[in-house]
């Protein structure tokens, strides 16, 4: 996060989808508050950039069906779509979405 806040990798890209992912993971792993104040982090957070997943909404869905070696989740799949979209790398912990080739996956 402290890359991430000192604008390491430039501007960071969220789309509701990868909020949904977030606040989802938080309460699963922690409780209904924690998900809560993470997601009011996030939407005050000056150095992120909402992107809307809508408009790839036909992209991901492509992507989501066209899988042959990974399990992506239709969230996962969306944010693919956009980095591709943005030419953006990823941030994350999901193995499945860090093994998709040809995006820079940020430690």
């Amino acid at each position: 996060m402290v890359k991430l806040v000192d604008g390491e990798w430039g501007r960071a890209l969220l789309s509701e989808y990868g909020f949904l992912e977030v606040v989802t993971v938080m309460l699963l792993r922690q409780t209904l508050s924690s998900a809560i104040e993470v997601g009011k982090i996030l939407l005050r957070a000056r150095e992120v950039d909402f992107v809307s997943g809508a408009e790839l909404f036909v992209e991901a869905w492509k992507i989501f069906r066209e899988q042959q070696r990974t399990k992506l989740s239709f969230a996962d799949a969306a944010i693919l779509a956009i980095a591709e979209r943005e030419n953006a790398g990823i941030a994350t912990f999901d193995r499945a979405l860090a093994r998709v080739s040809g995006r820079q996956i940020i430690p």
